[in-house]
């Protein structure tokens, strides 16, 4: 997997490392910046489905997706890197609700235009590696 490539292993603490022993932050899909891992945002609670100030959830920050995107802001000189991450985020989106749908019949289809931009996207990313 690429992201093995950037960040080799976890180490004590829930805290992941870059190769080069660099902290990996995290990724905010809200305000499209990257954080400390003990800074508190706002995570939608489970429980009440009310957005709430708290720490970094581990599911967020341990995700495949988390990763990639701090590669792409912290490893990678990406051009339009917003608009990359919506891609990724649409990718990651529609990856999610086909393999854990709700109801199958709410799946939009796959067009060939989200192939298509979903391929360049990851050409781009490739390409900076």
């Amino acid at each position: 997997m690429i992201i093995e490539i950037f960040i080799p292993e976890q180490i004590k603490k829930n805290k992941w490392l870059f190769y080069d022993n660099t902290d990996v932050k995290y990724f905010y899909k809200d305000d499209l910046k990257i954080h400390n891992i003990n800074e508190k945002l706002f995570f939608r609670d489970k429980l009440s489905n009310k957005k709430v100030l708290t720490n970094i959830p581990s599911y967020e920050y341990n995700s495949a997706r988390n990763k990639i995107d701090c590669i792409i802001e912290q490893k990678l000189n990406i051009d339009n890197k917003d608009n990359v991450h919506q891609k990724l985020n649409e990718l990651v989106n529609y990856r999610n609700d086909f393999i854990h749908p709700k109801n199958r019949t709410n799946l939009k289809p796959l067009t060939s235009e989200n192939i298509l931009d979903w391929m360049y996207i990851i050409e781009k990313i490739i390409s900076k590696i």
